[in-house]
């Protein structure tokens, strides 16, 4: 039942104008031992409606704004599935898993890019 009602949920919010912004504390690198925590706070918003899907990432540092090409929906795992370009045609993935509700995410980055190879976001809805 609750997979069932976060797929509505989902549903409905791509199909209206719809701006969701995220939070976080911090970003995590993936190395070959584990996760290392980088103190980088900031924002992730998306954006959809029926003619433009974006995400943006934000940070004292950067603001990448990425164009999404396709989307996938994962309902067992509660998880969507990402491809974006950014304004270069480079092309980069997201997983973004539901954890509890919407309100809870956790957003999984992957590139071809040397710096930003693979890391992860733990996001919390702005009010």
């Amino acid at each position: 039942m609750k997979k069932l009602l976060l797929l509505l949920v989902l549903v409905t919010q791509v199909t209206l104008s719809q701006e969701r912004k995220y939070s976080f504390e911090c970003r995590e690198n993936r190395t070959p031992t584990g996760w290392t925590s980088v103190d980088t706070p900031g924002d992730v918003i998306i954006y959809e409606d029926r003619y433009s899907h974006t995400v943006t990432i934000i940070t004292d540092t950067k603001h990448e704004h990425l164009y999404v090409k396709s989307r996938q929906l994962f309902i067992k795992q509660d998880t969507l599935l990402y491809t974006l370009v950014d304004e270069d045609y480079n092309e980069c993935s997201l997983r973004v898993v539901v954890k509890e509700s919407l309100d809870n995410l956790e957003l999984y980055y992957y590139s071809d890019r040397v710096e930003e190879k693979y890391y992860r976001l733990i996001l919390k809805k702005c009010e």
